[in-house]
């Protein structure tokens, strides 16, 4: 790799345009970050591969947390479209009912 000096400036230009376009996934700890993290640890190919040691238990926090929420907001749309139904049900009910079947 010495013999390819002339490369020197290319490859810095690289490094320097990787590390502005990457530098919030870098910093593991940055809120900007988590988005990506998420990304990665859900895809099966990388999950936890990529991550250091010194960041485990925190990328794994993010991860469940992230999971929780998921499953909290999942939990009240569901709860949300049965009071819906219900509702629906009973007006299509009352609306084919007739008046002697209401007694």
């Amino acid at each position: 790799m010495d013999n390819l000096t002339y490369c020197d400036v290319l490859i810095d230009v690289i490094k320097e345009s990787l590390n502005r376009r990457f530098e919030r996934f870098y910093k593991l700890e940055e809120p900007k970050a988590k988005d990506g993290i998420i990304a990665s640890v859900c895809h099966p190919f990388f999950k936890m591969k990529w991550v250091p040691k010194a960041n485990r238990e925190y990328i794994k926090k993010v991860f469940v947390s992230k999971v929780r929420k998921i499953k909290q907001e999942d939990e009240k749309s569901s709860q949300v479209q049965h009071t819906d139904s219900d509702k629906k049900k009973k007006r299509t009910e009352s609306y084919y009912m007739f008046v002697e079947d209401q007694r």
